[in-house]
C-alpha cells in the first residue's frame, strides 16, 4: 500500500484584511521582523557583487599610499600631483564600471521587495531570478548612468582639488557633488520605482520621476545624501576598517534602504496616482 498522508488542518477563520498593517510604516516593522533573513540573503548577494568594487578600492589604496606617499621625497611635487590624478582617474573608472554589476542583485531584490510590499508570497530563489529576468534592463541603464555621473563628478572634483585648488573651485566641486547625490540619484531611484510599478511610456516615467523628486524634496535629500556617508568612511586611515564598514553597509544597510525607499514611494503613489487611476493596487498590502 502507498504511504498515507495526513490531511492538513484548515484555518477556522478566513483571512482578515484588518490584520494587515495599517500603514507603510507599520508594514516596515512587520517585514523587518518576519523577513530579516530574506534581506540578509539579499545583502550577501550584494556583497558578492561588490568584490570588484572592493578590489578597485584596494588597488587605489596601494597605488596612492604605497607608491606615492612612501616615495614622496624622491618624486617632484608636480609629478606627485600627476600621479595622484592618474591613479584617481583609474580608480574612478574601475569603480564606475563595477556599478554595472550591481544591476543584477538590484533587479532581483526589486521583485522580492515589490511582492513583500504588496503582501504577496515570495519564493526567494524563484522571485530573485524572475526579478533579474524582468528588470535587468532598467537596472543596468540606471547603474550605467550612476557610474557615468559618478565618474564625471569625482574626476572633476579630483582635478580641481589637485591642480586648481581655490575657494571658488571648491564650491563648484561641492555643488557637483550635491547635484549628483541630492538630485540625480533620487530621480533615478524614482524612475526605477515607477518602472516596476506601472506600464508607462519612457517619456511619462522620466517626467514623473522629476516631478516626484521635486515634490518629495526632503525625503530625496535625506535618502540621496545618505550616500555621502561613504566619503566620511573613506577618511578613516585604516583600510581594513573602511572595508569592514563598507561590507556592513552592503549586507545590512542597502537591502533595507531599498525596502524603505519602495515603501515610501508606494505610499506617495497611493496618494497621488493609485487612488484614482489604479484602485486595484491602492493601499495594496495594508488594510484599508
Amino acid at each position: 500500500m502507498g504511504r498515507k498522508f495526513k490531511k492538513p488542518k484548515l484555518s477556522k477563520t478566513d483571512f482578515d484584511t484588518a490584520l494587515l498593517p495599517k500603514s507603510r510604516k507599520e508594514q516596515f516593522k512587520d517585514i523587518f521582523s518576519h523577513e530579516f533573513k530574506t534581506f540578509l540573503w539579499i545583502g550577501l548577494i550584494f556583497l558578492l557583487f561588490a568584490v570588484p568594487y572592493f578590489a578597485a578600492m584596494y588597488c587605489n589604496n596601494i597605488l596612492m599610499y604605497t607608491l606615492i606617499e612612501e616615495n614622496a621625497a624622491s618624486i617632484a611635487s608636480d609629478e606627485i600631483s600627476t600621479y595622484k590624478f592618474t591613479f584617481s582617474l583609474i580608480f574612478n573608472g574601475l569603480t564606475s564600471l563595477s556599478y554595472l554589476l550591481f544591476a543584477i542583485p538590484l533587479a532581483g531584490s526589486l521583485r522580492i521587495v515589490k511582492n513583500l510590499v504588496y503582501g504577496e508570497p515570495i519564493l526567494f530563489k524563484d522571485d530573485f531570478f524572475a526579478g533579474i529576468k524582468k528588470y535587468w534592463k532598467i537596472t543596468l541603464i540606471v547603474c550605467a548612468l550612476l557610474g557615468v555621473f559618478k565618474f564625471i563628478t569625482e574626476t572633476s572634483i579630483n582635478y580641481c582639488n589637485i591642480f586648481l585648488s581655490s575657494t571658488g573651485l571648491n564650491f563648484m566641486s561641492g555643488l557637483l557633488l550635491g547635484i549628483f547625490y541630492l538630485i540625480i540619484i533620487p530621480t533615478l531611484f524614482f524612475l526605477i520605482s515607477l518602472y516596476i510599478t506601472y506600464d508607462l511610456k519612457p517619456k511619462q516615467i522620466i517626467n514623473l520621476s522629476f516631478r516626484f523628486q521635486i515634490s518629495n524634496l526632503i525625503f530625496s535629500v535625506l535618502m540621496g545624501g545618505s550616500f555621502l556617508l561613504s566619503y566620511v568612511i573613506k577618511l578613516i586611515p585604516s583600510f581594513l576598517v573602511v572595508l569592514l564598514l563598507f561590507a556592513i553597509i552592503f549586507v545590512l544597510i542597502i537591502p533595507f534602504y531599498i525596502l524603505v525607499w519602495h515603501l515610501y514611494v508606494t505610499s506617495r503613489f497611493d496618494k497621488f496616482i493609485n487612488e484614482k487611476s489604479f484602485p486595484e493596487i491602492f493601499r495594496k498590502g495594508i488594510s484599508n
